[in-house]
């Protein structure tokens, strides 16, 4: 699977969005968001990424990084995981990473369940947000008003992609929210949201 396969099925919505649009994207939705946004760019109004899961541009920066080794040791044991099986494991060992450490332990089993049957889905991601072609510079090309939202207990992979971003996009403010990681978006949405619609107001002040 590659983005481009992600941003093909999304086509349609895209087309059904009317002549102009805003982009909001989490994580791996964030991923698509940025190619949805070259392809889309003179329909594009903004663009909002909460840590984009584009990780082929944080090891092309530098693969020998620690954030680099980190994301890479984060796909490998997952991988490996549900290689063995383990998928209740991977689900654990992905949640406490991106979350936050015993957030497994406190889930609910309907939840573990759920979430330990839609790991399946994390290889075919894994893979494509590796192996994206997209060079960090072509993403100068976005010039619109955009927001990278992260998280001061997020992980350094996820800080370091927005550091790479924030000096590329030519109309980019960074906004650090405290006490959230890369989660944000689902641990703390109010914060998140309030976030986004200020500065959406800022753009179009009649929405």
């Amino acid at each position: 699977m590659s983005v481009d396969d992600e941003c093909d099925l999304l086509e349609s919505v895209f087309q059904a969005a009317g002549e102009r649009f805003h982009l909001i994207g989490h994580s791996w939705g964030g991923a698509i968001a940025l190619k949805v946004a070259l392809r889309h760019l003179p329909r594009l109004l903004s663009l909002t990424l909460y840590e984009p899961a584009l990780w082929s541009l944080v090891v092309a920066a530098d693969p020998e990084s620690a954030a680099s080794r980190e994301i890479m040791v984060n796909r490998d044991e997952t991988q490996c995981m549900m290689d063995r099986g383990e998928f209740e494991a991977a689900g654990e060992y992905f949640v406490d990473y991106w979350v936050g450490s015993g957030t497994w332990s406190t889930t609910s089993e309907a939840r573990r369940a759920g979430f330990a049957a839609g790991m399946v889905a994390a290889r075919p991601e894994w893979y494509a947000s590796f192996h994206e072609t997209t060079p960090l510079a072509a993403f100068a090309a976005l010039d619109v008003p955009a927001l990278l939202l992260t998280g001061t207990k997020s992980t350094a992979p996820a800080k370091r992609l927005i550091a790479l971003l924030s000096p590329v996009l030519p109309r980019s403010r960074v906004i650090t929210l405290r006490d959230m990681g890369h989660m944000g978006p689902v641990t703390h949405p109010a914060q998140v949201n309030k976030a986004i619609e200020d500065f959406l107001l800022t753009i179009s002040p009649t929405m």
